[in-house]
């Protein structure tokens, strides 16, 4: 799962740094984003491995922020959040 994670949000990148972005570009990068945006903000905030990435849970579980990332954004996702599975075997990963 955290490579899941980790390969969108690469994707969502890339695709922010190409100078020409077709429809469908714009639109996988969208739907990505807001999966992983939903995947940070369904997260259980009282298990353990969660509370001790709170401070990043609650700052990316602001849409806004997941708008304009930048890298140090991502870094800071990949490091503290990436690794943190849902709880639902249902969860957003399945788009």
């Amino acid at each position: 799962m955290q490579q899941i994670f980790e390969a969108k949000l690469k994707v969502t990148q890339l695709i922010t740094n190409l100078p020409n972005k077709t429809d469908v570009e714009i639109e996988i990068r969208d739907t990505y984003l807001a999966v992983l945006h939903k995947t940070i903000q369904n997260l259980d905030e009282n298990r353990f491995v969660v509370r001790k990435q709170l401070r990043y849970v609650k700052e990316y579980s602001n849409k806004n922020k997941w708008l304009n990332l930048s890298k140090s954004d991502v870094q800071e996702i990949n490091t503290h959040l990436s690794h943190l599975q849902p709880t639902s075997r249902h969860g957003p990963y399945r788009i």
